[in-house]
């Protein structure tokens, strides 16, 4: 069983769901990175965020290279913006097609970098 697991994360809570479920299930991972990440912070963030969401941003992603015809199983992660998943997200949806895959989606909210045991 092969399992791929891609993400965005802004500020590390899908990366570290993502890291915990590669590492259980012994699979790869990709970060995606926007070529221009934003820098925002505070109430700017969730602003420019929701934004980018709303008027549907495809954003340009680092190049990263993946042969998906040798994985089962993808996981795609995601924080919730805006009540939908990250433009970084619908970048890889409209470029990466895994047709015939078993594809898996998880998501993160919670504004901060606080993990289960922080709280």
């Amino acid at each position: 069983m092969n399992i791929l697991v891609i993400y965005y994360s802004y500020e590390g809570n899908t990366a570290f769901v993502a890291q915990t479920i590669a590492e259980h299930f012994k699979g790869d991972s990709i970060r995606l990175k926007p070529v221009k990440e934003m820098t925002s912070t505070g109430f700017f963030k969730f602003l420019l965020g929701g934004m980018q969401v709303i008027m549907k941003k495809r954003p340009p992603l680092e190049p990263f290279n993946q042969d998906y015809e040798k994985y089962d199983y993808v996981f795609i992660g995601s924080p919730i913006w805006a009540g939908s998943y990250a433009p970084a997200i619908r970048t890889l949806f409209e470029d990466c097609h895994m047709i015939g895959k078993k594809v898996f989606f998880f998501t993160t909210s919670e504004g901060e970098n606080k993990r289960a045991e922080e709280r």
